[in-house]
């Protein structure tokens, strides 16, 4: 029986705001099963980082081709020393869950366990991007980690493949199953939640500013169906009106990043998700996978691309949504409204819940610990 843990992450695990809730749920669910949870942030000092990024960075990045903060090796000698002098606080701690692949514990005799989505190298490769000079130094940096930990954990069945094909000698693991993010606490009634979708007819987009282009495309397409239908909405978590180009339609709302320890911005994503008639993400590469899964389970219908993570888990064909075959605003426009109008409307929403109800903290996190025994 695990006693006591180590979590070492970026940013607070206290702050729900972190990481998508990951942390903050992740250690409270540790916690509930009465296991010791010790805590040592990693973040880089905030003045320092900003200094170099905004000044030093692009200064001297199209000579050099340096990497910014997050990716240096200041910060990663800096880390390792911080890491060495708290792991003496907690000598009785048993494992040592460090939420990235950047770092392993060398400096006592918990073992360690790398947690995360995609290595560096999946990033760049998806991003059809070659590494610097820079970029190689930060791979190599987690190579070293991900072949030194005890256990491997990535979030997504591509990504661990993707990690087994790379480095042979790590110790990875899929869990074949995810979580809900929710700091939802009232009881949900499918009937009530299913009519007030229907007749919100919202649609909802959630993602930042990386995801721009996609919110353009569904920007573009909500035009097309406004056209039609004038009491249509589209709400936007994530992204202000300020971050786009031109004249915004009447019927699209701006809420900015939400944050979930906020009790009043907590409120409103909930509204705005029980609200939604359906969630789209289209875009190709990655469709903000946590807050898809989230939605789902508060029984939204989804639109999303066929990327392959998704589709590792959920399958080729899908029915409490619809793939999005063409990354136009023709396409998406069409995608929702035949949800919208489904006959199979209620089903779909059933759908989307019961694929996700057993994606709990509890039974994620039993699953870890199952390893560790």
């Amino acid at each position: 029986m695990v006693k006591e843990i180590v979590w070492i992450g970026y940013g607070d695990s206290k702050n729900a705001s972190t990481w998508s809730n990951v942390p903050y749920l992740f250690t409270k669910t540790l916690e509930e099963k009465k296991i010791k949870v010790d805590r040592i942030d990693i973040s880089a000092n905030h003045t320092i980082s900003r200094l170099y990024d905004r000044i030093i960075y692009p200064i001297f990045r199209p000579i050099f081709g340096l990497a910014p903060f997050g990716r240096t090796y200041l910060l990663y000698a800096w880390n390792l020393l911080k890491i060495k002098r708290q792991m003496k606080r907690f000598p009785n701690a048993e494992y040592c869950i460090i939420s990235s692949f950047d770092y392993y514990n060398k400096f006592s005799k918990a073992q360690t366990i790398l947690y995360g989505d995609w290595t560096y190298d999946t990033l760049l490769e998806r991003q059809k991007k070659k590494p610097s000079f820079w970029d190689r130094r930060f791979i190599n940096q987690q190579k070293l980690a991900i072949n030194k930990a005890d256990i491997v954990i990535s979030l997504f069945a591509e990504c661990a493949k993707h990690i087994k094909e790379i480095y042979p000698l790590s110790n990875v693991h899929y869990l074949n199953t995810y979580f809900i993010n929710s700091l939802y606490e009232e009881e949900l009634d499918p009937k009530l939640i299913i009519k007030r979708k229907r007749e919100s007819k919202s649609i909802l987009f959630i993602g930042k500013k990386i995801y721009k282009e996609t919110a353009d495309k569904v920007i573009e397409a909500f035009k097309l169906l406004r056209s039609k239908d004038s009491s249509l909405s589209l709400n936007i978590i994530g992204m202000v009106k300020s971050d786009f180009d031109g004249n915004i339609p009447e019927g699209i709302n701006f809420y900015g990043f939400l944050h979930k320890d906020i009790k009043l911005e907590c409120d409103t994503y909930y509204k705005l998700l029980l609200d939604a008639t359906i969630i789209a993400n289209p875009n190709p590469v990655w469709g903000g996978y946590s807050s898809i899964v989230e939605a789902m389970y508060f029984y939204t219908p989804i639109l999303v691309a066929p990327y392959k993570d998704f589709k590792q888990e959920f399958g080729e064909n899908i029915n409490f949504g619809i793939y999005n075959a063409e990354y136009t605003a023709e396409c998406i426009a069409k995608n929702i409204m035949a949800i919208m109008e489904s006959s199979e409307f209620n089903t779909i929403c059933m759908n989307a819940h019961e694929r996700v109800k057993d994606y709990t903290w509890s039974n994620y996190v039993d699953k870890i610990l199952d390893l560790l025994e």
